[in-house]
């Protein structure tokens, strides 16, 4: 199916509790990435589904990222300066502050004015926008995910397998509470 990672789970209830078990494993080796549990009330079915899902979500991503870092490390642009930009902003990000985040957009805004069709910085300005939103850090919380979600899509349309843009995309649009797409964008990581 071109797949690069399959999310397998499986779940149990007794009497008002319920366990889901969930393990990501890499497609084309089989090793497993990650596994956990979580052990859950059955008291609002649809709430659980949310928490559950933004749960592993966000479990994932740290587990994906690093994956991804290696590959992206694969796919240069032909600028090398962009390449440099983005490469240094990616570390700015996992620095995780409100000032990085911000400095860390200012190299991938700079690597686009060398190379506007330079997908991987389009899909991390979108990874920091969900930072910024996520966080409450962004100065207008709707216009930095409406920004966000024109940068994944610009980075998709660029690279459709870019991993950073649809985790973006998925994340964004869980933020702007459109839940059911947000599922199914994140669905196409799997």
């Amino acid at each position: 199916m071109g797949v690069r990672y399959v999310l397998e789970g499986s779940v149990r209830r007794a009497s008002d509790r319920v366990r889901v078990s969930a393990k990501l494993i890499e497609a084309a080796s089989g090793a497993h990435v990650w596994a956990d549990r979580f052990d859950r009330d059955l008291e609002d079915i649809f709430e659980l589904q949310d928490d559950i899902t933004q749960t592993i979500a966000a479990t994932l991503e740290p587990e994906l990222a690093a994956s991804e870092r290696q590959r992206v490390g694969r796919k240069p642009t032909s600028e090398r300066e962009a390449w440099e930009l983005v490469l240094n902003g990616v570390a700015m990000v996992h620095q995780s502050s409100r000032e990085s985040l911000q400095a860390a957009s200012d190299l991938f805004k700079r690597a686009l004015t060398l190379d506007p069709n330079f997908g991987r910085a389009h899909a991390y300005l979108a990874h920091v926008a969900n930072r910024l939103a996520f966080l409450g850090w962004a100065v207008n919380r709707e216009e930095t995910i409406r920004h966000g979600i024109k940068h994944a899509g610009t980075a998709i349309s660029i690279d459709p397998n870019d991993y950073v843009a649809h985790a973006s995309l998925g994340y964004l649009l869980l933020l702007q509470g459109n839940h059911k797409a947000a599922i199914e964008e994140l669905e196409t990581l799997m």
